[in-house]
């Protein structure tokens, strides 16, 4: 069941701790860190709707999407430590590969992580289990259920899930990010076929509307030489015009490709506040990749990141600390922080570093 990403927009204005070196000096933060998945809870609810006027959009990429991932990863090791084992296994792996600040192009993720508020800022001073559940649950006690499983109650989905020795009923309304309930899960809607929505790419799969968000990258949608697809706004072009081919290129931080039978331009590092870039060495390496395949395969790679300091979707511990690899900057989480008391290799996750010890001993 995929539900609510438990976002608080004040939780993104927790303060960015500069990294000090051996005397204390700062770090430039270029160097080390700018700080800081729960990116969903495919299995549990919780969400609150923002009631504030202005909301900050933590899918627009950036440092506030780096935000969202490190705090709810640190969220959702709490959550596992509750319930003895990693909740989010296998959707929760596949958001942590994705651990970058690129903007959502999930419609249903995106959605989610605009229309709520709240509950992330919550789990994250939970002090114990109890706490961290009524957070997850808008608020309020989960209410004790007899047997695991899901079902509608109107447009609320409800979960009865197994949380350590018990099992609790999660509901999700939702209509707070304008969606449906169809068997016990969120939807954004119905649909017969695909289509252009504004500037998103509507698919349809066993009925059920998904949608990629073309324009979150500055494309848009349109029936391209492959059909229904993201497309560029620039010219027309061709990749295969024998005397004026198209072929990927970087100007400065910008992608530049034939994407659709039109020129396509992304600009890597205004959509990451400066954290990717156009990758030259890995478009000249990979000659072959299809235009295609470039946004649905290999647009990490393409917009590569400007980090240096590590690789790929990784946690490590700095002492007490957690530390996560997000566009090959460390991110630092003061584990003490969020009522855990250290960090460690060997907690619910595995070969993943997180936040350990909670509930703490004493509070």
């Amino acid at each position: 069941m995929r539900v609510p990403i438990p976002v608080a927009a004040h939780a993104f204005r927790r303060p960015i701790r500069q990294a000090k070196g051996a005397y204390g000096a700062a770090i430039p933060r270029r160097s080390r860190s700018r700080l800081g998945l729960l990116q969903g809870l495919p299995l549990l609810a919780g969400a609150l709707l923002c009631t504030c006027t202005a909301v900050e959009d933590p899918s627009r990429g950036g440092l506030l999407t780096v935000q969202l991932k490190s705090g709810a990863f640190v969220a959702d090791g709490k959550l596992a430590e509750c319930t003895g084992g990693a909740p989010l296994t296998g959707f929760w792996q596949d958001l942590f590969q994705s651990m970058d600040s690129l903007p959502l192009t999930n419609g249903w993720d995106a959605k989610w992580a605009v229309e709520t508020s709240g509950v992330l800022s919550d789990m994250l001073s939970a002090k114990d289990c109890a706490s961290l559940y009524k957070a997850l649950n808008f608020g309020i006690a989960p209410v004790p259920c007899d047997q695991e499983g899901k079902a509608c109650a109107g447009d609320v989905a409800r979960e009865c899930r197994s949380m350590g020795a018990s099992k609790l009923r999660f509901d999700t309304d939702c209509t707070r990010a304008g969606m449906a309930c169809k068997d016990g899960e969120c939807i954004l809607g119905t649909c017969v076929s695909g289509s252009c929505d504004g500037d998103s790419l509507v698919t349809c799969k066993n009925g059920v509307r998904s949608l990629f968000l073309c324009g979150a990258l500055g494309l848009t949608c349109a029936n391209g030489v492959d059909g229904l697809q993201c497309v560029g706004k620039g010219d027309t072009c061709s990749t295969s015009d024998p005397d004026y081919p198209v072929v990927p290129k970087c100007d400065g931080t910008q992608l530049v490709w034939c994407l659709g039978g039109k020129l396509a331009t992304v600009d890597c590092g205004t959509l990451t506040d400066g954290r990717r870039t156009c990758n030259w060495g890995w478009l000249d390496g990979h000659t072959t990749v299809t235009s295609n395949d470039i946004l649905d395969k290999h647009f990490t790679e393409a917009c590569g990141q400007m980090g240096g300091d590590c690789e790929g979707s990784v946690s490590e511990c700095d002492g007490s600390n957690l530390k996560l690899c997000v566009d090959g900057f460390y991110e630092y989480e003061m584990c003490k922080d969020y009522r855990t008391t250290s960090c460690s290799t060997n907690g619910v996750f595995g070969q993943y570093a997180t936040c350990v010890g909670f509930p703490p001993a004493t509070q």
